[in-house]
């Protein structure tokens, strides 16, 4: 039930916003058919006075309810670190993208926002179009804008598979450039789905902003009804709902780029800090899949070698035994097998007849530490073992030579010997007795003088093979 005092506030924040609002960024009246908005958000919330209602002075607009009061947001050195953890490499001043368009294939933007971060406030510009004839302009001013606040990096909440990829569409469509599309993009849902996918409810951005930052949207419209918008308000472009519903699609994109920096620093810090380890394997293949395999390796050997200084219990589990099995192969793959071999110690330990730890046990004692009596014994040991490997060990340290077989536990056959008097296997088959390159028994001859055949009861034909060649 919302209260008189909230309708109240609500109507003055849109009152203000009405008299400062469309500021704009350089000349909309050389492009027509948009409209562009600039707006400035202070770092810190404003004092609340008991009514609930903020500074009138403050330069952070009031919306949605007042969701946005209380959000703290970075500032650009804040922004530039998170960078770092989450492994961009290029630029510290990210570039915020959001779009609102009229469906999922080949749609409209109609609203387009950017937002970028100072040493003071939170700088915000949307552009939004007024018209269909007016999208090639809106796309030139806002990617005239992205170039002139380049190089930085983007980020974006599904930007990558969506946002970029539609506006890289319909600017080529235009025949407009699009060089500050192709910089480097963070898109933030892939990291908050490696994080906190399993134990949040889901990763939309809605959940993420309530579990995470503590705000709660109220009066916003709701994300499936944002293709039908602008359409409605081309039909209808003076009725009163229809330019509500607008003003609102503008308000959600605005607390969509509000939200996505303060979104940005906390994915960095449970990265770097993960509150336990089922966080820590996340945040680990978070930063290995971003290329900084060695603070992934680091983080992994701290939380799989500090539980056990605490006690055997905190050892048992499906989390901790991922954490040392990615600890292992990334000790492989680094080289250093020894400490590879040490974390699979640590899962034998725990469950002796382990399948994957004694076989990577296994292969290690065979082929790098020359012990082939241990590892005979720890592949004998696992729950599946593997009868070819124990065949081949115990032949092994029977001294014979190792030898394919079929089934380990069969006896292998001695080589047969031709007999004597016997011509070889390889002139007797039958597949070459018939093959289409053999020629008869008979020599050939040159032609000046006859051919003379010999009898196959006193002579021992002799075939010619020839290469087949095509």
């Amino acid at each position: 039930m919302v209260s008189l005092l909230d309708r109240l506030g609500h109507s003055r924040v849109l009152a203000r916003l009405a008299t400062r609002a469309s500021t704009p960024a350089s000349s909309p009246a050389s492009s027509p058919g948009f409209v562009v908005e600039r707006s400035e958000w202070s770092l810190r919330p404003s004092a609340i006075s008991s009514r609930g209602f903020g500074d009138p002075t403050s330069d952070r607009p009031r919306m949605l309810g007042g969701a946005l009061d209380r959000l703290i947001l970075p500032d650009s050195s804040h922004l530039a670190r998170s960078l770092a953890v989450l492994g961009v490499s290029k630029g510290d001043r990210p570039i915020f993208l959001d779009g609102e368009t009229t469906g999922l294939a080949d749609s409209l933007p109609f609203v387009l926002g950017f937002a970028h971060a100072s040493p003071s406030c939170l700088t915000v510009e949307q552009w939004t179009l007024e018209r269909l004839s007016g999208e090639a302009a809106m796309l030139a001013h806002a990617l005239a804008r992205l170039a002139e606040l380049a190089p930085a990096p983007l980020v974006s909440f599904n930007g990558s598979s969506f946002d970029v990829p539609l506006l890289r569409r319909r600017a080529e469509r235009h025949g407009l450039a699009t060089e500050g599309l192709a910089g480097e993009h963070l898109d933030l849902l892939h990291g908050a789905r490696r994080i906190w996918s399993d134990r949040a409810q889901d990763c939309r951005l809605g959940t993420l902003e309530r579990e995470q930052l503590g705000v709660v949207r109220r009066h916003d419209l709701a994300s499936h009804e944002i293709p039908g918008v602008f359409a409605a308000w081309l039909a209808e472009p003076g009725d009163p709902i229809a330019i509500q519903r607008l003003r609102a699609v503008v308000l959600h994109n605005q607390a969509d780029l509000v939200t996505l920096p303060a979104l940005l620093v906390r994915l960095a810090e449970r990265v770097e800090a993960p509150s336990d380890l089922a966080m820590a394997v996340n945040a680990a293949s978070l930063l290995i899949k971003h290329g900084r395999v060695d603070r992934g390796r680091a983080m992994l050997e701290r939380w799989v070698g500090g539980p056990v200084r605490d006690g055997v219990a905190v050892r048992d589990g499906v989390a901790w035994r991922e954490a040392v099995i990615c600890l292992a192969q990334l000790e492989r793959r680094a080289g250093q097998h020894e400490r590879a071999a040490e974390c699979w110690r640590r899962l034998v330990e725990l469950d002796p007849g382990d399948p994957e730890a004694c076989e990577a046990l296994a292969k290690h004692h065979e082929h790098r530490a020359s012990g082939l009596g241990e590892a005979l014994v720890i592949a004998r040991q696992s729950r599946t073992p593997d009868p070819l490997r124990i065949a081949r060990l115990e032949r092994k340290l029977a001294g014979r030579p190792t030898r394919a077989v079929a089934v380990a536990s069969d006896p292998v056959p001695p080589r047969a010997q031709p007999e004597a008097g016997l011509a070889p296997a390889w002139q007797t088959s039958v597949a070459l007795r018939f093959a289409p390159w053999r020629r008869g028994g008979a020599q050939r001859t040159p032609a000046d003088r006859p051919v003379e055949r010999e009898d196959p009861s006193t002579s021992d034909p002799k075939p010619i093979y020839r290469l087949f060649v095509r």
